[in-house]
C-alpha cells in the first residue's frame, strides 16, 4: 500500500489503503479530481475490508465503474525476473503523486468523508473505517458514488441493512485497532483532528475499554459491595498475582460463595491503596466476552479481535484481566474450523505477557479446565469454600448497610441470624451467604412495597388528579393562545410530576427513626414462599398445631395411640431444632399386619406437618427387587439409557424437598437398596448418577413391611374376632406379639440398617372397639360427599355392627371395610339417586334386616330432624 499524509494516518488500516487505491485508479484514470466514484472503487478493491465485503453482497463489481484502467499484466511477472518485479514497482504512483491527487479532491467526496466522521462519533466509535465511509457515501445524496450505485441497480435498502448490523454489532473493532502504526502514535481521534467533540472513553485504549470493565475506576469502586472475610483466599491472590511466573489465579467455588465478589474486593483495595507495593497501580479489568464474540461471522475474524485484544492488554504491564466464568473460553468461537479463545490464550498465559484471573465453579472446572491438562497448569486454583453460618452472619452485618440504605429500613442482627439459619437449614440448592441475601433483599423489597401502598397511595391518587386538571388547563390555554398561562401551568405540572416520581420511589425517608424494621417473621415468610415449606407458621400457628399433633394424629388413626404417640416425639423433636440438621426429621419402620393403619398414619403425617396429602413421596419397593433397579432410584450412569432422566427418587425429592417419604413394604427390596439408604438415613442426603447431591434433610422417611407378622391371622387370642380380653391381657399378648415380630425383623435386616432408624415401630392388630371407630370416620367421609346434595345418612348401631363383622379380616385388616361399605351402602345408594327416589333434604336411614342393610330416606324438615332420625335408626 502506498504511504498516505498524515492527516489519514488515523484512519483504519484498511480505510487508509482504500483511499490510497483511490488515488491509484484516479491517476491511471487521468481523471481530473478525486470523486466519491473513486473511494468507492477503492472501498470495493480493498480485499478483507467489512466494506468490499458489503459491497460484494450487493452485487457491485468493477464493471459497474467504466474506468478504462492500462492493461496490469499482473499474470506475465516473473517472480524469479528482477527487472520484470522492478518495472511493476515503478509502475505504481508514488506519494508524491497520492498526495498531489489528494489535493483535486471534490466537495463532494470532502463531504463524504467528513460525515463518515460524524457518522463514527453518533455510533460512538473512537475510529473511522471502511464501513463508515461506505454509509456516508449513501447518506450523501449528491455524490457522484450514490448516483453510481443507482445506475448499477445496487440495492440501496440492502446496503443500509448491512450497514447497520455492522455498525450497531461492533464487527469494526478488528479493522480499526489497527490504525496506529507503531506504540508511540498520537492517540488523539479524528473527531480531535476536526474539531469536534470526542466521545467519553476511560483511560486506557479505547479498543479495549469497548470489550472490558474496569473494576479499579471508581464509579465501580463505588458499587461494588464491602469484602468481609475471606483473608486467607486474598491473600494467596496477592500472593500468586506477585509471582514472577504462572502468577495466574483461578478462583474455584461454588455458585454464590463469593467468588466474583474476592475479586472485585481486591480490585476496590487496589483502588484505595490497600495492597503490597507490587500491586499498587494495577487495574483488573473484567472482560466480557460476549461483546468480543459479537458480530464475528467469518473464519479468522474473531481471533484476530481477540489477539489485538490480547496484545493491548500485553502492552501494559499494569492490567490485570479478569473472566468471570472461565469455562466458557472451552470451545469458545472456534466455529467453521477457528481456534477457540483457550488456544488463543495458552501461549499468551505461559510467555507471562499478561496476567489473567478466572473464576469458575467445581463442577465446570472439572468439566472443562481439567480435561486440558495444558490449560490447567497454567492456572493456579484458589478454592474459595461455602462459609460457615457464624461467618455468613458477619458477612451480612457488612453488607446490611448498603441495603438499609437502598430499602431505606432497619435490618437488626437477629432478622440477619434467622436468614443465615433459615436459608442454611431450607433452601438446600444453593449456597452462603448468596442465598442469605436473597432472603434479606425479598424481605425488604416486600415491606418497601406494602409500605409504599399503604401510606402513599392516597397522597398519589390525589397528586395524579390534580395533574390531569393542570394538563387539561394547559390544553384549553394553548387552544385559546394563552401561550404565558400555558407555561407557567407546564411549570406546576412539572413540579406535580417530579413529587408524583418521588413519592412513587419511596419518598424522602432521610431520618432512620422514621424506617421501618425488618423482623424475623418477615425473614420467615420468604423462605416459606421460596421453598413452599410453611416456615412462617413455626412462628406462631404451627407451635400451637404441633402441641396437639399427637392428639390430632390419634383422631385418624385409630388404635395405634404408641405408634402415634413415638411419631410425634420425633417430629416435635425435629421441628423445634433439637434433632440434628443434618440429618432427615425423622425416620421410622413401621412393622404390622396389612390393614392396621401404617399407610394411612404417614398420610395422616403428611397433611398435619406438611400442609398437603400430596406432599408424600411413595415408593413401591417391590419394584426393586433386582441389583440393577438400583438405577431406578438415583438414575441411569453416564452413558446408558436413562441417564438424562435423573432417578425415580432423587428427582421427586428435589421437586419436593419438604415431604414424607414412603417405602412401601422394604423387605421385598433388594439388599442393595439398603445400602443406598444408610446414606440418607445417616448424612441426610444423596448423590445421584449425575453427582448431584439431592438433600433429605426437609423429609419425613417412613418404611413399612409385613415382616415377620404372617402369624397374626392365625392367633386367635390377639385382636378382633374374640370376646375383648382385659387391657392388661392383652398388653401382654401385644409385648409377646412385638416380641415375635423384631426377632424376625433382625432375621431379615442388617444392624447398621436398623440402628440408623429412629424408630422401629410395631402396629397392634386393630380390636373389636378400634373397628367401630374406622366405621365411624369413614361414614363422617361419605357423609360429608353426601351435604353437597343436601343429604345425610343415619346408621344405627346394628347396621354398624353388621360393617363391622363383614369388613375386618385378621389378615387383611381393614381394609377390607372401605369395600364393604361402598357394596352394602353405596351400591344401593347409588341406585335410589338416580332413579329419583331421594329428594334434597333428605335423611336417608340405614337398618339391618335378615336380607341384610336396607336404606329407607326419609324427608327431613331441618337438621334436628336428620339428627334425630340417625340416632334412632335401628
Amino acid at each position: 500500500m502506498s504511504e498516505l499524509p498524515p492527516l489519514f494516518e488515523l484512519f483504519s488500516s484498511r480505510l487508509q489503503a482504500a483511499i490510497a487505491n483511490a488515488c491509484e485508479v484516479s491517476l491511471k484514470t487521468e481523471a481530473k479530481s478525486l470523486d466519491s466514484r473513486h473511494i468507492l472503487y477503492g472501498l470495493l478493491t480493498e480485499r478483507g475490508s467489512v466494506s468490499a465485503d458489503v459491497l460484494t453482497r450487493a452485487g457491485l463489481n468493477k464493471d459497474a465503474f467504466g474506468f478504462q484502467l492500462p492493461s496490469e499484466q499482473e499474470e506475465d511477472i516473473d517472480p524469479n525476473d528482477l527487472q520484470s518485479i522492478l518495472a511493476a514497482l515503478e509502475s505504481q504512483p508514488n506519494q508524491e503523486a497520492i498526495q498531489e491527487q489528494l489535493a483535486t479532491m471534490t466537495e463532494e467526496a470532502k463531504e463524504v468523508l467528513l460525515k463518515s466522521m460524524i457518522l463514527s462519533e453518533s455510533h460512538g466509535h473512537p475510529f473511522v473505517g471502511t464501513e463508515h465511509v461506505l454509509a456516508a457515501v449513501i447518506e450523501t445524496k449528491e455524490s457522484a458514488g450514490l448516483k453510481l450505485l443507482n445506475e448499477a441497480q445496487i440495492s440501496e435498502p440492502f446496503l443500509r441493512e448491512q450497514l447497520e448490523d455492522v455498525l450497531e454489532g461492533g464487527k469494526a473493532f478488528t479493522e480499526i485497532a489497527n490504525m496506529y502504526k507503531d506504540a508511540g502514535a498520537d492517540n488523539s481521534t479524528p473527531h480531535d483532528q476536526m474539531g469536534m467533540a470526542p466521545t467519553a472513553a476511560p483511560a486506557g485504549s479505547a479498543n479495549l475499554m469497548e470489550f472490558c470493565l474496569d473494576l479499579t475506576s471508581p464509579e465501580q469502586v463505588a458499587k461494588t459491595d464491602p469484602l468481609v472475610g475471606r483473608d486467607e483466599e486474598l491473600e494467596r491472590m496477592v500472593n500468586i498475582l506477585s509471582r514472577r511466573s504462572k502468577n495466574n489465579p483461578m478462583i474455584i467455588g461454588e455458585p454464590g460463595t463469593g467468588k466474583t465478589a474476592l475479586v472485585r474486593g481486591l480490585a476496590s483495595r487496589i483502588a484505595e491503596d490497600k495492597v503490597p507495593e507490587v500491586l499498587k497501580g494495577k487495574r483488573i479489568l473484567e472482560l466480557d466476552l460476549a461483546k468480543v464474540i459479537a458480530g464475528t461471522m467469518f473464519r479468522g475474524e474473531f481471533e484476530g479481535r481477540l489477539k489485538q485484544l490480547l496484545d493491548e492488554v500485553a502492552a501494559d504491564e499494569n492490567i490485570v484481566l479478569f473472566i468471570d466464568e472461565i469455562h466458557t473460553i472451552m470451545g469458545l468461537g472456534n466455529a467453521s474450523g477457528s481456534m477457540d479463545m483457550a488456544s488463543v490464550l495458552k501461549p499468551v498465559i505461559t510467555s507471562s505477557d499478561i496476567q489473567l484471573v478466572g473464576a469458575t465453579t467445581f463442577a465446570e472446572y472439572k468439566k472443562h479446565i481439567e480435561k486440558d491438562p495444558a490449560m490447567e497448569r497454567r492456572f493456579q486454583p484458589i478454592k474459595v469454600e461455602e462459609p460457615a453460618e457464624a461467618d455468613a452472619v458477619q458477612i451480612l452485618k457488612g453488607l446490611k448497610k448498603k441495603y438499609e440504605e437502598f430499602h431505606q429500613l432497619c435490618i437488626p442482627d437477629d432478622a440477619i441470624e434467622a436468614a443465615v439459619r433459615l436459608s442454611s437449614r431450607y433452601v438446600q440448592d444453593r449456597f452462603l451467604p448468596d442465598k442469605a441475601i436473597d432472603v434479606i433483599d425479598e424481605a425488604a423489597s416486600q415491606i418497601k412495597i406494602m409500605e409504599l401502598e399503604r401510606g402513599v397511595s392516597k397522597l398519589v391518587q390525589s397528586i395524579e388528579a390534580k395533574a390531569e386538571t393542570l394538563k387539561e388547563r394547559k390544553r384549553r390555554a394553548v387552544e385559546a393562545g394563552d401561550y404565558d398561562k400555558a407555561l407557567v401551568l407546564k411549570e406546576k405540572e412539572r413540579i406535580m410530576l417530579e413529587e408524583l416520581n418521588r413519592l412513587r420511589s419511596g419518598g424522602d425517608k432521610k431520618d432512620r427513626k422514621q424506617w421501618s424494621s425488618l423482623s424475623v417473621e418477615h425473614i420467615a415468610k420468604v423462605v416459606s414462599k421460596s421453598t413452599g415449606i410453611p416456615v412462617d407458621n413455626m412462628i406462631d400457628a404451627e407451635k400451637k398445631k404441633l402441641a396437639k399433633l399427637e392428639e390430632t394424629l390419634k383422631e385418624h388413626v385409630i388404635g395405634q395411640d404408641e405408634a402415634v404417640e413415638a411419631v410425634s416425639k420425633v417430629v416435635k423433636r425435629a421441628r423445634a431444632g433439637i434433632s440434628s440438621p443434618n440429618r432427615p426429621l425423622g425416620s421410622f419402620l413401621f412393622l404390622g399386619p396389612t390393614g392396621v393403619g401404617k399407610t394411612e398414619l404417614a398420610k395422616v403425617l403428611a397433611r398435619e406437618v406438611f400442609g398437603n396429602e400430596k406432599a408424600m413421596i411413595r415408593v413401591d419397593m417391590s419394584e426393586f427387587g433386582e441389583k440393577f433397579n438400583v438405577s431406578k432410584m438415583i438414575g441411569s450412569p453416564a452413558g446408558y439409557v436413562g441417564f438424562e432422566e435423573g432417578g425415580n427418587l432423587t428427582e421427586q425429592v428435589r421437586r419436593k424437598p419438604y415431604s414424607v417419604i414412603l417405602f412401601d413394604e422394604i423387605e421385598k427390596a433388594h439388599p442393595d437398596i439398603f445400602n443406598i439408604l444408610l446414606q440418607v438415613l445417616d448424612d441426610g442426603h444423596l448423590t445421584d448418577a449425575a453427582g448431584k447431591k439431592v438433600s433429605f434433610k426437609n423429609t419425613i422417611i417412613i418404611m413399612t413391611s409385613n415382616n415377620g407378622v404372617t402369624a397374626v391371622a392365625n392367633n386367635k387370642s390377639l385382636g378382633f374376632g374374640e370376646e375383648e380380653a382385659t387391657e392388661g391381657v392383652a398388653d401382654m399378648q401385644y409385648e409377646n406379639y412385638k416380641a415375635g415380630v423384631l426377632a424376625e425383623l433382625r432375621k431379615t435386616f442388617k444392624p447398621e440398617f436398623i440402628n440408623r432408624i429412629d424408630r422401629t415401630l410395631v402396629f397392634r392388630p386393630l380390636s373389636e372397639k378400634a373397628i367401630h371407630r374406622i366405621i365411624d370416620l369413614q361414614l363422617d367421609e361419605l357423609n360429608t360427599r353426601l351435604e353437597e346434595q343436601g343429604l345425610k345418612l343415619a346408621v344405627g348401631k346394628a347396621a354398624r355392627a353388621e360393617l363391622a363383622r363383614e369388613g375386618f379380616d385378621p389378615e387383611y385388616g381393614a381394609r377390607p371395610l372401605r369395600r364393604v361399605i361402598q357394596e352394602r351402602i353405596e351400591d344401593q345408594l347409588a341406585d335410589l339417586l338416580i332413579e329419583g327416589k331421594v329428594a334434597a333434604g333428605s335423611v336417608i336411614n340405614v337398618m339391618k334386616r335378615k336380607a341384610g342393610l336396607v336404606l329407607q330416606p326419609k324427608q327431613s324438615s331441618g337438621s334436628g330432624v336428620g339428627a334425630a332420625a340417625g340416632a334412632s335408626a335401628a
